[in-house]
This record gives C-alpha cells, sequence and structure tokens, in this order.
C-alpha cells in the first residue's frame, strides 16, 4: 500500500470516528423560532426531548401559539421557565378537553375568555398567577369539573382576600401548600362543592375559611404545617381552624396532622361531632396542648372503629415526661366501637403510656393494638396496663 493512499485511509477513520457536530443546537433562538415557525405545534413540543439545550427553546417563540388538535381531550405541560407566558386563548377555550395539568413553575396569566365545557380534571401546580380572579373564573367556566388540585400556588393580590371555589360537579378538592412558605395565612378560602366526596388541605392556616357542611364526604386530610403563626396561640387560628374542621364532620375516614391539634386548642367554637366517623389518623407528633382535642375527637366520633398514628406523641424534650393531659374527662370517652389501635412510631414516654392505659379502659370490644417494629420496654410494663382487662391478649 502506497503512502498516500495510506495516509487517506488513516484520514477516514479519524472522520468515522469522531461525532458528528450539532450545528443546528448551536444556532440562536432566533433562527430556530423562525424554523420553528414552518412546522406543526406538535412537531414543535417534540423538539423539547432532544436534549437539554432543546427541553424549553419552543416555549421561548415571542408568537408561540398552542394550537392542539381539535379532538384533543388530555394535556399535561411541564415547564419550568422563568418569564410570563401568556397562554392563547385556544388552550383555555377547548370544548373536547377533559383533563389538564400545567406545571409551569411561572407567573400564568389566564385570558379573560374561558370555556371548558368537558373538562372533568384540572391541575395547576407550581404557579402563581397573575389573578385570584381569573383563576375563579376557570373553575367556574369549567362546569363538569369533578377532580381540582392546586398545588403549591400563590397570586399577586392574595393579602386579604378570598379564594372562592365553586364547583358543583367536584368530587375531590385537593389545597397542596405544604412546600409554600407564603401559603394562604393571610387570605381566606371559601368552597361550594355540595357533591364533595374526597378532600385535602395541607399548608398554613388561612385567615378564615367558608366550607358548608359535605354530606357526601368519603375522606378528608386536615394537615396544617408548623409556623411562626401557630406557635402565637392566636384564637383567630383556633377559629379557623374549627371552621374547616366542622364543614368536614359528615366524614368517613380523616387524616389529621398533630399540628392540626395544636391549632384547635386554641378554638372556643364548640366541637363537631363526628357521627359518621369510623377511620382517624394521626399523622405527626404534637405538644400536650393537642391532648385535649384528640380526647374531644374520642368524645364525638362514637362509631370509632379504627386508630392509627404514625408516630409518637412526645415532640420535645420537655413533653417527655408528662402526662396525658386528660383532665378528668377518662371516664366520659366511651369508645364502644374501636376495634383496632395501631402505633407506626412511639417512645414509651409516660403521656404514651397513659394514652395506651386510657384507650384500654375506654375500648370495650377492642380486637388488637399492635406496634409496628418497636419493643415494649418490658413486658411487665405492658402487663401492668392491662391487668384488669378481661382479656390479656390484646397487645
Amino acid at each position: 500500500m502506497d503512502k498516500r493512499r495510506h495516509k487517506l485511509l488513516k484520514g477516514m477513520k479519524g472522520d468515522v470516528c469522531r461525532r458528528p457536530e450539532d450545528r443546528i443546537s448551536e444556532l440562536p433562538d432566533t433562527i430556530i423560532h423562525h424554523i420553528f415557525s414552518f412546522l406543526e405545534t406538535e412537531t414543535i413540543v417534540c423538539t423539547s426531548r432532544l436534549s437539554k439545550r432543546w427541553r424549553y427553546v419552543w416555549t421561548t417563540m415571542p408568537s408561540f401559539d398552542l394550537i392542539v388538535s381539535c379532538n384533543i381531550e388530555e394535556l399535561s405541560l411541564d415547564l419550568s421557565y422563568s418569564n410570563l407566558i401568556p397562554f392563547t386563548r385556544c388552550l383555555f377555550n377547548r370544548e373536547s378537553l377533559v383533563e389538564l395539568r400545567l406545571r409551569i413553575n411561572i407567573s400564568l396569566r389566564i385570558p379573560e375568555s374561558i370555556s371548558l365545557p368537558k373538562l372533568k380534571l384540572l391541575q395547576l401546580s407550581d404557579i402563581y398567577f397573575s389573578d385570584k380572579l381569573l383563576v375563579e373564573q376557570l373553575i367556574l367556566n369549567s362546569p363538569l369539573l369533578e377532580k381540582l388540585i392546586l398545588s403549591i400556588f400563590s397570586w399577586s393580590n392574595w393579602n386579604r382576600n378570598t379564594l372562592n371555589i365553586s364547583a358543583p360537579a367536584l368530587k375531590c378538592l385537593v389545597l397542596d401548600g405544604s412546600k409554600n412558605y407564603i401559603g394562604m395565612r393571610n387570605g381566606a378560602v371559601k368552597i361550594h362543592a355540595p357533591n364533595l366526596m374526597h378532600f385535602s388541605y395541607t399548608g398554613l392556616i388561612a385567615r378564615d375559611y367558608t366550607v358548608p357542611s359535605f354530606s357526601s364526604l368519603e375522606d378528608a386530610e386536615i394537615c396544617f404545617k408548623r409556623s411562626y403563626y401557630l406557635e402565637k396561640k392566636d384564637a383567630q387560628i383556633g377559629h379557623a381552624a374549627s371552621k374547616l374542621v366542622g364543614g368536614i364532620s359528615n366524614v368517613r375516614s380523616l387524616t389529621i396532622s398533630g399540628e392540626t391539634l395544636e391549632a384547635l386548642s386554641f378554638a372556643y367554637d364548640d366541637f363537631p361531632r363526628f357521627q359518621n366517623l369510623i377511620h382517624l389518623r394521626v399523622t405527626s407528633e404534637f405538644k400536650t396542648i393537642g391532648d385535649k382535642e384528640l380526647l374531644k375527637f374520642f368524645q364525638h366520633a362514637p362509631s370509632l372503629e379504627s386508630l392509627v398514628f404514625d408516630k409518637g406523641l412526645s415532640m420535645w424534650p420537655s413533653d417527655m415526661g408528662n402526662t396525658f393531659c386528660v383532665q378528668g374527662m377518662a371516664s366520659e370517652c366511651p369508645l364502644p366501637r374501636l376495634k383496632s389501635v395501631h402505633f407506626k412510631g412511639i417512645s414509651w414516654s409516660p403521656r404514651e403510656m397513659d394514652l395506651i392505659k386510657l384507650i384500654l379502659k375506654n375500648a370495650e370490644n377492642l380486637e388488637k393494638m399492635t406496634f409496628k417494629d418497636i419493643t415494649p420496654p418490658t413486658l411487665s410494663s405492658i402487663s401492668s396496663l392491662i391487668k384488669d382487662e378481661e382479656e390479656s391478649g390484646i397487645i
């Protein structure tokens, strides 16, 4: 093989091994936008999958028009762009749209003209709304809406304002402000959803709540978040918490946080009666001020059958030596239908032992009490709690 041919083959080999240049990705956005103008919208959106460089290019088009198929039923957009995106009228005026999910992490401007006659599911996450009235109109103009999820949301004029949620067909409502440090503490929430069956509220306590008595409610979650405002022990906080909890008094299965019990302890309102409550779950620890409120649940839930504690009671070292604050109410809290109690976490503090003894004393039909992956300090200490019980095999 002559030297000239050898050099030629060697050069070809190097070209084969070298990765091809991605010259299109190196083009400025203005040129890419011009190329996009010749493509269908669906194709433009698909370019977001090519690489990190292409992920958000389509969202930066100055005149981007989200034109979707006339028969589209489900649409989900997950973006993270820093500027305000004025979604065009076509997105919020779709006769065929049944499910809409938006996760944008931007300020969202919704057009004033809204019509989603077939929408049944609406999920809005990580969004800062330019005006809450537009959000209310979005809900109001979705007459068939059955499931609404608002997660980590806020708006510019929230302070001292009221969020009105009016959806006659709504069956499931989720308000999740668990990761929102501003939350709804200065605003109010008003809900009109007569057919609601599933309700979840997590986050800071709002200034006020206006809720009806949901007659069809199956399960609910009220998990307030610990904050400076909760530590103030404000009567307004207690009143607001009492109003929200009172609105779900028809529920059959209820999940609450320890902070919810603490907030209720600041209220002067009458405790609601949970006539239909069968299952009660407490998700977090709580201070001794919440003991009385837990006892009130026992007193006002005559149908309670199942009780679950995700964690123990003692939250601070100062609580470890305290007793359960029954305040003479033990003899007044019969648990005639309680069959099952489960502690997922427990430290065997005197306060927790008092609660166990209280349950054993008042739950005549208790079938089992379990402790997940935790061993009692001594068998004799547990036996001493049930020595007066007829059934010694409860634990």
